[in-house]
């Protein structure tokens, strides 16, 4: 019963999210009828919908480079995690990109959260059942009652929950997740370019003569050295975090798109390492 419950919600959505943007002509009496979806915020960058995956055993440098799967916005906007490069080293830039839903989409999408119990209102979290090392998955959703965060330790990996509630809740959120991933196939997408980068300076020690590369010299006027503030006071080793945004990303960004995750960068006689991080329409400009 569950089961068919659950496809009765996520059909019908996925069906408007896989049309929607396909330039078919479909009949109206096709399209799913949720409740009448409330004002979403005005401003355009207000998060509606995100998941995101952290925790288990991760790097520093992975952790400040970790990006959410996907975002959804006030706007329609859609930026979603696509796949790196499947050889070592990966890319600089984290693979983004970014479409655009119509107000159909996002109704639907919303109304699928709701019926996910995913917009209660109230935050929810699921330990790991068996699979400690895994990260866990947040849903973080809006709704009139404010934003929700349910967050579920090895979500689809690792023992079953004996709580029958907890169980159906990991049903749902995986159904859901499902749905938000399959948008990537529903708009058109193009790589996404932020207004702001967050950016790690460390210095360069990749040893493996198979990952060495030919320094890039620094394309910004100021150095490297001084840049920001310290990741770790009084840990030189830990780097320092800038965030960089107008011209000077401009001039950044066509670099760092060509750079792999191993490129030296050359600043004032010394070599750095570089963490790059862009920054989500509703992300401070600030380091963490």
């Amino acid at each position: 019963m569950h089961r068919r419950r659950q496809a009765l919600v996520l059909v019908p959505l996925l069906a408007v999210l896989l049309t929607g943007c396909s330039g078919a002509a479909t009949p109206s009496a096709a399209l799913p009828s949720p409740a009448p979806t409330p004002a979403l915020p005005l401003n355009p960058d207000a998060l509606l919908v995100q998941i995101r995956s952290a925790g288990g055993f991760m790097a520093p440098e992975y952790v400040f480079r970790d990006t959410p799967l996907a975002s959804v916005y006030a706007d329609g906007q859609v930026i979603v995690r696509a796949p790196d490069r499947a050889v070592h080293p990966g890319s600089l830039l984290p693979p983004l990109v970014a479409g655009r839903l119509s107000t159909v989409q996002v109704d639907a999408l919303l109304a699928a959260a709701s019926a996910a119990g995913l917009a209660s209102g109230t935050d929810a979290s699921y330990p790991p059942h068996g699979a400690a090392d895994v990260p866990a998955t947040t849903f973080v959703v809006w709704s009139p009652r404010g934003i929700t965060r349910t967050s579920f330790g090895a979500l689809g990996v690792g023992a079953q929950p004996d709580d029958p509630a907890e169980a159906t809740a990991r049903a749902e959120a995986i159904g859901f997740d499902g749905l938000l991933a399959s948008l990537g196939r529903s708009v058109a997408l193009a790589p996404y370019r932020p207004t702001a980068v967050r950016l790690a300076a460390r210095p360069y020690a990749v040893t493996d003569p198979a990952y060495r590369r030919d320094p890039v010299g620094w394309p910004l006027t100021w150095p490297l050295e001084t840049a920001g503030t310290p990741i770790t006071p009084g840990s030189p080793e830990a780097g320092r975090c800038v965030v960089v945004s107008g011209a000077d990303l401009d001039r950044l960004w066509p670099v760092a798109a060509a750079a792999d995750g191993t490129t030296p960068f050359a600043s004032d006689g010394r070599r750095y390492a570089l963490t790059v991080r862009p920054l989500l329409p509703d992300e401070a400009a600030t380091c963490p």
